[in-house]
């Protein structure tokens, strides 16, 4: 509409201007030759009698309305008539050159006409100049604003269809991006708009599919799991009662909680899963305490603080839990039996951060570290990974770096 509006505003005014130029003279030749003509009657009679008395004979004859507005200039200076609006140059001018001309003077413009050495001078009022230039110009004026109100509608109705189908790709796209793998558009509009539709369709059918193949996969590896993981909870409760028999049927229960919530997870529609919510304090002193009884095994002191105060941010509580079990098993896993650790909840703000430190001999390529699938001590090199995508999920992050203790510390950090 924009360019419409501007190639309009062009076009018109290429006609325009022109036309107002022309309408300009015309109307202002128009309102002067009036004037000329009772002025060329004048000088008819001064052509043949110089004399005050015929002049103003001559200018009594004129219409009454006119008679105020034409004077004549003597050789001597003196003025019969209406009273002088042209200069005295003016008038010398016309005088000596002896041909007649036009001066705009304040209030109008005067028309001198030479007689020999008499000046006629007819005056015509602004009033009488403008009266047909506003309908001249008006005229124009209306048929340009015309003609642009129709560019605008002519460029509203041609982009209609382009714009209705960008607002319908555009919602979509958004739907999309919810969660909402259902949703299609019906291609439309100019020829580019109607392959984007398509393409959108073909994608959102890909997604569709691959998040229905991934879905089943991840259920069928839960079912899958649960076989072995009932005989490891079975072999845990013939145990002798004690401290490992209570870790290891823990362990297994958290991990049936985990496959049961994978399985739901899964096959819950994208845009029907709520935000998760959960206090990182009560998780951080859950988790702990679990980790607790293998420390106290391997003979490793640990510290907590900030576990006692209620500190909410936005992800679940399953993957709070096992993004602190992954870093926490990281430290039994690659330190030393009686390297100490601590684990810190520390508010900052909108932000939350969950701190462990451990004594350990530390990490040598940090970044190295958090690469998926990247291992250097036989593990799957999916642990860290995996915790940055919980504390990512929130617009949050995972930071690797040396520890006050002597080892490593990993942070994550929540939004609230």
């Amino acid at each position: 509409m924009l360019v419409a509006l501007a190639v309009g505003t062009l076009v018109t005014l290429a006609w325009a201007v022109p036309l107002a130029t022309v309408a300009y003279h015309s109307t202002r030749n128009n309102a002067l030759f009036q004037a000329e003509r009772e002025a060329d009657a004048v000088a008819a009679v001064a052509r043949v009698s110089t004399e005050p008395e015929d002049l103003r004979q001559a200018l009594a004859a004129l219409p009454e309305e006119r008679r105020g507005r034409i004077g004549v200039s003597l050789p001597t200076g003196v003025m019969l008539g209406a009273e002088r609006r042209a200069p005295i140059a003016a008038f010398e001018a016309v005088r000596n050159k002896g041909t007649a001309e036009t001066f705009d003077v304040p209030g109008g413009a005067a028309y001198l006409r030479p007689a020999g050495r008499v000046v006629i001078e007819a005056y015509v009022p602004s009033e009488e100049l403008n009266r047909e230039l506003r309908l001249a110009w008006g005229g124009p004026a209306v048929l340009g604003l015309l003609l642009l109100v129709a560019a605008g509608f002519v460029a509203a109705w041609m982009t209609r269809s382009a714009v209705k189908a960008s607002e319908e790709l555009a919602a979509a796209a958004d739907r999309l991006g919810g969660g909402d793998t259902s949703v299609r558009v019906e291609p439309g509009g100019p020829p580019e708009i109607k392959t984007a539709g398509a393409a959108f369709n073909d994608m959102a059918d890909r997604i569709q599919a691959l998040l229905a193949s991934e879905r089943e996969l991840i259920a069928d590896l839960s079912h899958r799991l649960r076989t072995p993981l009932t005989a490891l909870r079975l072999n845990a409760e013939a145990l002798p009662p004690g401290p490992e028999r209570n870790r290891v049927l823990d362990a297994a229960r958290q991990t049936e909680q985990e496959l049961t919530s994978i399985i739901q997870d899964a096959r819950e529609p994208l845009h029907d899963i709520e935000p998760a919510r959960c206090d990182i304090a009560a998780v951080a002193a859950d988790r702990t305490a679990f980790w607790a009884i293998l420390a106290a095994d391997q003979h490793r002191a640990w510290t907590a603080q900030g576990l006692g105060v209620q500190v909410p941010v936005a992800v679940g509580r399953a993957d709070a839990a096992s993004a602190l079990d992954t870093v926490l098993g990281n430290v039994f896993q690659h330190t030393p039996p009686g390297t100490a650790y601590q684990v810190s909840v520390l508010p900052r703000g909108s932000q939350v951060q969950l701190v462990v430190d451990d004594a350990g001999p530390g990490i040598e390529t940090p970044d190295k570290a958090m690469l998926r699938g990247a291992s250097g001590a036989g593990g799957s090199g999916l642990g860290l990974d995996i915790a940055r995508r919980v504390a990512e999920s929130t617009g949050g992050e995972l930071t690797v770096e040396p520890s006050p203790l002597g080892g490593a510390r990993i942070t994550l950090v929540f939004q609230r």
